[in-house]
């Protein structure tokens, strides 16, 4: 009976460490996954697409976004009787969950993109995933 219970005592240690280690190595995984945020104009929405498949992301979000671009000295409206709007552009936003190695991939061609084309208008931020539900 001792060594039956000593055998469920090692199994239930054994256990316990195998879920432990399995979320250590769960959570290093996660670690190496970035959140890839990427706005641009929606001319350039093809181009980034065409980043997304060179680097084989094939899952990710898009929304349309309205960018404000208000002048630095806008006149108060109270003070103003036309009033003055401000210039709006349509941006394309796009995020995804990838590994590090296509974020920094993707970032390596936008950077090669701007150096071809100076008015490339293609923004991108990878952020860290610290915790995950």
């Amino acid at each position: 009976m001792a060594h039956a219970k000593l055998h469920q005592a090692h199994a239930y240690v054994i256990n316990t460490s195998v879920i432990q280690l399995c979320k250590l190595v769960f959570t290093l995984y996660l670690k190496k996954m970035k959140l890839l945020l990427a706005v641009t104009v929606s001319e350039y929405r093809e181009k980034l697409e065409e980043f997304f498949s060179n680097q084989k992301i094939n899952s990710y979000n898009v929304f349309d976004v309205t960018g404000v671009n208000k002048p630095e000295k806008a006149p108060h409206r109270v003070g103003n009787w036309f009033g003055s709007n401000p210039l709006t552009i349509e941006n394309v936003a796009f995020f995804t969950v990838v590994r590090n190695e296509q974020a920094e991939n993707i970032l390596i061609e936008l950077n090669n993109c701007k150096k071809k084309m100076p008015d490339c208008k293609i923004d991108a931020y990878i952020l860290n995933i610290e915790n995950e539900l």
